[in-house]
């Protein structure tokens, strides 16, 4: 039976409100009226974004049968504002979100440590031997896991499926194929750059567009431009591999920035020049407008037919098809190969999951549940389910998507396809300068400070060697007042 807890205090004050009608509750088929007896309930905090929660009352539903709890499942399209004093005096006990800085509410004493969790068996494997590759250290601080990793994922270029195959265009493998101008994959491998002057040659007319409006190859939202790196990304992953990239997000010291070194961001210089060549050199290639407008609108002009192509994750596909025509079908390719990558990394995934977590707090009263329910999420059964619920999408543990049941669901198989064949990188630093200043601060694009549109908006000024060498020039300056933090 649904229910929601302490309504009234929460609509005055707390800033869980948000989204709450999607409570839920139940267990043992009663209801939760009334005191709920300690250690036999759970209340979980959950961000409300492109995911939705109908997958976690049907995990928790199924769970509360088994163990015989109760729960209650509080939505929320923003629970970071308030979660330093949530963790302090809630009720609640798991929090799942993207974003939470974890390590400094660990270090801060309010969250519980996990590391008899992360010993425990799960259908007779340990929780640790559950976790995808690179996750276990993504999890831990001061030598204690403090969070579950929540999911993983994929970046890529969507496309569409139906435009595509009407006009014969083959998915592009690699960046430049100029043996194959039509790019008929019977004829060769399709290149990226010959793919979009085939699409612009084409001049299909967009459908309920401005007079004279023609479908281009891309679409992208200038205010949200970092969609780019899920492209980009996988290109720095050709070039430097995962190795390199690990020792750069070491950040030892400011050397890691010097484009003219050998620990990574030379690398990072040559993928933003692939970047360069194909978009802010090609302005006609990108739909009209887009350095303007949010990921909302480009995905919706992405779906009414505007381009072929967006840059993006995973975690759209739940959302988009809420406002997609009924017949649009989208798939997902990662970037293509470039000519100078490096052998057995020609194709790389960009995992973007790694900043998702949950969480369980210092407080809760109902700890042993909140572990035994995070033993249930990691069983395969479940991994399934969730990525049924969630299609496109993955928990973050090792788990075969080929056994979930997709129907024909193209972008789900798409996927899937990726996360079970191809090697991944992520951004992820362990490092304690990167924690202490956050991961908005000190990442490979310092203080979140994106390039894209302005390369796209002024071509002539903000070339790679200038970005990369601004970038050094300043992380000279600021360096040594980080360290002393």
């Amino acid at each position: 039976m649904k229910t929601i807890k302490r309504v009234a205090a929460m609509a005055l004050g707390c800033c869980l409100c948000a989204g709450l009608a999607a409570c839920g509750g139940g267990g043992t088929g009663g209801t939760t009226s009334g005191p709920v007896q300690k250690n036999n309930s759970l209340t979980v905090a959950v961000y409300d974004g492109d995911y939705d929660t109908q997958w976690l009352d049907n995990m928790l539903e199924k769970f509360s049968k088994e163990a015989g709890i109760r729960y209650t499942v509080r939505p929320n399209v923003d629970l970071l504002p308030s979660l330093s004093s949530d963790l302090e005096d809630s009720d609640i006990d798991l929090y799942i979100s993207h974003g939470i800085p974890w390590q400094n509410l660990a270090a801060e004493g309010k969250l519980e440590p996990l590391d008899d969790l992360y010993e425990s068996d799960v259908e007779g494997v340990p929780f640790s031997e559950r976790v995808i590759d690179g996750g276990l250290e993504a999890s831990m601080a001061g030598g204690h896991y403090y969070k579950v990793l929540w999911t993983q994922g994929t970046g890529g270029f969507i496309y569409n499926v139906n435009m595509f195959e009407e006009n014969g265009w083959g998915i592009p493998t690699v960046y430049s194929n100029p043996e194959n101008p039509t790019c008929d994959p019977d004829v060769g491998e399709v290149g990226l750059m010959e793919l979009c002057q085939a699409i612009e040659d084409a001049q299909i007319p967009v459908s309920g567009g401005s007079s004279g409006q023609t479908v281009t190859p891309f679409i992208w939202p200038g205010i949200d431009q970092w969609l780019w790196d899920y492209i980009f990304y996988e290109w720095w992953g050709q070039l430097a591999g995962p190795e390199k990239i690990a020792g750069f997000l070491k950040y030892e010291s400011a050397e890691v920035f010097n484009p003219d070194g050998d620990l990574g961001y030379k690398e990072f210089e040559k993928a933003y020049e692939y970047y360069y060549d194909l978009v802010a050199l090609h302005p006609e290639w990108s739909a009209p407008g887009s350095d303007g407008i949010d990921k909302y609108t480009a995905q919706t002009r992405f779906a009414n037919g505007w381009a072929a192509m967006m840059p993006n994750a995973h975690w759209i596909y739940n959302k988009f098809v809420t406002y997609a025509p009924e017949d649009f079908v989208v798939g997902m390719f990662l970037a293509p190969t470039l000519p100078d990558a490096l052998e057995g990394y020609e194709q790389i995934n960009f995992s973007v999951g790694f900043g998702d977590s949950i969480i369980l707090s210092r407080q809760s009263e109902n700890k042993k549940v909140a572990k035994d329910f995070l033993r249930y999420m990691a069983r395969e059964s479940t991994c399934i389910k969730f990525s049924e619920d969630v299609p496109g999408t993955a928990l973050a543990f090792k788990y075969d998507l080929n056994e979930c049941e997709f129907g024909d669901n193209r972008f789900a198989k798409d996927i899937a396809a990726i996360l079970t064949t191809v090697p991944a990188i992520n951004i992820y630093s362990s490092s304690s300068l990167a924690i202490r200043l956050g991961s908005e601060t000190l990442n490979p694009w310092p203080q979140n400070t994106f390039y894209y549109k302005n390369s796209w908006q002024d071509p002539d000024t903000y070339t790679a060697s200038y970005i990369v060498d601004n970038i050094y020039d300043t992380l000279k300056i600021l360096w040594p007042g980080w360290e002393m933090q």
